[in-house]
């Protein structure tokens, strides 16, 4: 019987607690909610205007790619996979 009790009060405690985080309704808010996150979202685009000019993206031939990508594994050594795998386990 007594843990029915106890789980009454750990009830009634979360019950409390949740309903001190609760807004009422119809109240207003402050004019500038949310003003922080409309702030942060403009600042992370670069340029607004990306997506009504009408310029073809830069392409690269393919044949000029697969040149460029050979080079540049000809001139990039083979890493080391047995020392990585070793410094992973240890």
């Amino acid at each position: 019987m007594r843990s029915v009790t106890s789980m009454q009060i750990v009830g009634l405690a979360l019950t409390l607690g949740l309903a001190g985080c609760q807004t009422l309704p119809g109240q207003p808010l402050d004019a500038s909610f949310g003003e922080a996150l409309r702030a942060s979202k403009e600042a992370q685009v670069i340029h607004p205007e990306a997506g009504t000019q009408e310029h073809s993206p830069a392409t690269l031939d393919g044949s000029k790619a697969e040149r460029s990508l050979d080079q540049y594994r000809q001139q990039t050594p083979a890493a080391e996979t047995r020392r990585l795998v070793t410094d992973v386990g240890s």
